[in-house]
C-alpha cells in the first residue's frame, strides 16, 4: 500500500484505509487514517469507527472524510 502511494506522489498522512477483520490490521495501521467498518473486530487499531456496517460503512467513511459530509 504504502509502496504504491509513494509510487503515485501520495504522502502516508494522506492515505485513508478501510477494513474490518485481521488481515487488514497492518493496512490500517499504517495509512494516515486508518477506518474500521462497524461490524468489524479490529476496532482497536482504527482511528474511526464507522456506525454502519460493511457496505454502508464504506459508503458512511468516503461520504465524511473524502466528500465531508456528516
Amino acid at each position: 500500500m504504502l509502496y504504491l502511494a509513494s509510487y503515485l506522489g501520495v504522502k502516508q498522512e494522506e492515505v485513508i484505509a478501510i477494513g474490518d477483520n485481521y488481515n487488514d490490521t497492518a493496512m490500517i495501521s499504517m495509512a494516515g487514517l486508518g477506518i474500521c467498518v462497524g461490524d468489524g473486530i479490529i476496532k482497536e487499531y482504527a482511528d474511526y469507527v464507522c456506525e454502519n456496517k460493511y457496505g454502508d460503512g464504506v459508503d458512511e467513511a468516503i461520504d465524511k472524510f473524502v466528500f465531508n459530509q456528516d
